[in-house]
């Protein structure tokens, strides 16, 4: 290769070997690499090796480069949903990134020189839990942690720090690393430092999987036993779900597939996102023909719940218009505002209800929505509902009639965020429901990944899962992040199973913020010196 490809190459690299780790592709231990090239390419470019002329362009165009090919691999296949979405993913994420890794560059040249490797985990980490809030621009689908899903045995400690606690492994070895890589490279040999490095680094990849794995041989689950059945009707959301099959028939094809699946010992029958697709007034859930049609299953046993998905409208009543964040004329007579809802309801027709609150970024809802107004109508809503959706501000959980168990109603995107379902959990929840529709993304990676991502939820708050598709994988997972039993893609089929609830919290479940707010607040410290420092430099020159 020619000097003057190797950097781009090397940066390309980097981005292949993170996206491997990801599922469907599952070489996880590609991440403890991936972004040492990268890394090297930092390190060449401020040691003086490259040219060094705009040195921070070159930082930014490359780095841009690895984070691109990464959200490309992982993500290109949002485009089945949304073009328009996915072209935004990909492009704003990777930007985001860029200049995540310009700033460590920047700073790095200013700090002290044992303060590098914390520059660097702690702006990464920042940005990943800047991800996991509800900003203009979140996408934590991709945060490091996140790679280990499909091996849960290895990551049982997240009950203690979350997924960003994969975040800090994962960055820390790769650091590690780097310095044996420059030892072998300015020596043009193995020498007795970068074994010393390998050694020290082969420690702390090992110590957390042992300790993960004594972790989940030794973890039993507190037996509180309660069935569930989980519809996956396999409804196509293009051609059939919103428009080409009547709602009624859509109702019958849930209500038959559940139906041999519902036991005398059955305590709930879980719907997927958006079952009852045409729009409900919930001031009138109780004349609503659709709620009565699917309570027909009470006929099989009348002790069940049924938590469905289902397209809700509300009325709301501003002072001014001006005062409306989403607004809809109702018959030219008022505003009502739209929502994608769980609903739970028992054989008395008391009717609990939850909004989907955190919506997808350039799919559900269009970012920076006054400066963008002009394109919301890119927007195409997973749930089927075109426009901008109406949010709840905080999590509520469905509780049973004689308040014996209490589950969280989750919907769709809202499972990959971590602290965000830790909150169901700290308000009671003994169970994690799951309610999604992931047949947008067609027979791609994306299902794939939305239910292996699921698995780090149930470690991080020993929760066990019940998951409800339209299509895509449905199914359930136990406290240790095991699928216990899985639909197959485009196949209508329900399940039922015994899990275990449990209302014990984790380290993670009460202080879902601790380690993400501690990485932002370090990077801030270390932001503030690099400028302080070079404040001071200039001043005394």
């Amino acid at each position: 290769m020619t000097n003057k490809l190797k950097l781009p190459g090397l940066a390309l690299l980097s981005g292949v070997l993170i996206a491997l780790s990801f599922p469907p592709f599952n070489f996880t231990f590609s991440t403890f690499i991936g972004i040492i090239p990268l890394l090297y390419i930092e390190h060449k470019i401020a040691k003086g090796a490259v040219k060094r002329e705009r040195t921070g362009l070159k930082i930014f165009g490359l780095s841009y480069l690895t984070f691109f090919t990464w959200n490309l691999l992982c993500c290109w296949w949002i485009y089945n949903a949304a073009f328009v979405g996915a072209a935004f993913e990909i492009l704003a994420n990777s930007l985001l990134y860029a200049l995540m890794f310009l700033l460590f560059h920047v700073c790095k040249k200013k700090l002290n020189k044992t303060l590098w490797p914390f520059c660097f985990v702690l702006f990464w980490m920042a940005l990943e839990y800047l991800h996991f809030q509800d900003w203009e621009l979140s996408w934590p689908w991709l945060v490091l942690g996140n790679a280990f899903s499909g091996m849960p045995y290895l990551v049982q400690w997240y009950e203690y720090t979350g997924v960003l606690g994969g975040s800090l492994w994962v960055l820390a070895i790769n650091w590690m690393l780097l310095q044996a890589v420059i030892v072998w490279r300015e020596n043009k040999k193995i020498t007795d430092e970068a074994v010393r490095i390998f050694i020290r680094t082969d420690f702390y990849i090992l110590a957390p999987m042992v300790l993960s794995v004594a972790i989940y041989l030794s973890y039993i689950e507190n037996i509180k036993p309660v069935n569930v059945v989980v519809v996956q009707p396999n409804i196509d959301p293009y051609n059939e779900k919103f428009g080409g099959m009547h709602e009624q028939l859509q109702i019958d094809k849930m209500v038959n597939l559940a139906r041999p699946k519902i036991s005398d010992s059955t305590q709930y029958v879980l719907l997927p996102e958006t079952a009852i697709p045409g729009g409900e007034w919930e001031e009138q859930f109780s004349q609503s023909p659709n709620l009565e049609r699917l309570s027909a299953l009470f006929n099989q046993n009348p002790k069940i719940k049924i938590i469905t998905g289902i397209s809700t409208y509300a009325e709301v009543f501003p002072k001014n218009e001006s005062d409306l964040p989403v607004s809809y004329r109702k018959d030219g007579e008022g505003w009502y505002e739209s929502y994608n809802t769980a609903v739970q309801m028992d054989t008395t027709f008391n009717f609990q209800v939850y909004h989907k609150s955190l919506l997808v970024i350039g799919v559900e809802k269009m970012p920076f929505a006054n400066l963008l107004k002009p394109l919301n109508h890119l927007i195409l809503d997973y749930g089927g509902t075109t426009g901008s959706l109406g949010v709840q501000p905080h999590r509520s959980v469905f509780t049973a009639p004689d308040t014996s168990m209490t589950v969280a109603p989750i919907i769709c995107y809202e499972s990959i965020y971590s602290d965000y379902v830790a909150e169901y959990v700290q308000k009671g929840a003994q169970l994690l429901f799951i309610m999604t529709n992931d047949g947008w993304w067609g027979d791609s990676p994306g299902y794939k990944q939305h239910f292996s991502f699921a698995r780090l939820r149930a470690i991080e708050n020993r929760r066990s899962i019940a998951r409800s598709a339209n299509t895509g994988i449905s199914g359930f997972i136990n406290q240790r992040g095991d699928v216990i039993a899985a639909s197959e893609y485009w196949k209508p089929d329900a399940l039922a199973q015994t899990i275990n609830a449990n209302d014990e919290l984790t380290i993670f479940t009460r202080f879902p913020k601790l380690l993400g707010s501690t990485a932002l607040a370090g990077a801030i410290v270390l932001l503030l010196t690099a400028f302080i420092l070079k404040f001071r430099k200039k001043k005394t020159e």
